[in-house]
């Protein structure tokens, strides 16, 4: 594991663990054994870091395409799915920090949800684009932040167990789009 590595695994654990607040420079420091002035110079300061971590810890979404509107949803899906514990508290940690400092929530939907949501309208667009879709699809307004707010959601409510991507999908997504 890198020294960067290291540091971003801490840097989870302790949001896991204490959430956004209870993250501190200094606690930081003393965990990985290195100088406040290390971190900072590195990363600018704990919302840089904590993004940092987060774009370490999360699957990224990239560009998905193969060739079939189900199984791009569910290579989505699964880049979402936060149901392991630390992620799940880390998740928890973030999305209340955004709830309380915009600047903090814009990063985070620009970092997370908004990649998300991209790669699902591209999904339907490449779907309406081969004919398995109804162009009306693309006019449906939520149905690309169902997977990022389900995942989210479970999280913020206490669900315990896997986020079960296929049976979203199959049951949730793939029939608003194919009614549209």
């Amino acid at each position: 594991m890198t020294r960067e590595a290291e540091i971003l695994e801490a840097v989870l654990d302790m949001l896991s663990a204490g959430g956004y607040e209870g993250l501190s420079m200094e606690a930081l420091a003393k965990r990985v054994h290195a100088s406040k002035a290390t971190l900072y110079g590195s990363w600018g300061g704990k919302k840089a870091l904590v993004l940092a971590a987060i774009r370490y810890a999360v699957h990224p979404v990239g560009e998905i395409d193969h060739g079939d509107l189900r199984a791009d949803l569910i290579a989505i899906g699964r880049a979402v799915d936060h149901s392991k514990q630390r992620s799940a508290g880390f998740m928890l940690a973030i999305g209340h920090t955004a709830t309380m400092d915009p600047e903090f929530a814009k990063a985070v939907q620009e970092n997370l949800g908004g990649p998300v949501i991209a790669a699902t309208r591209r999904a339907i667009r490449a779907a309406v684009a081969r004919g398995e879709l109804n162009p009306a699809a693309e006019k449906l307004r939520y149905v690309a932040d169902i997977l990022p707010s389900l995942a989210m959601g479970r999280r913020v409510f206490g669900v315990k167990g896997r986020l079960d991507v296929e049976e979203i999908v199959d049951t949730i997504v793939l029939p608003a789009l194919r009614n549209a």
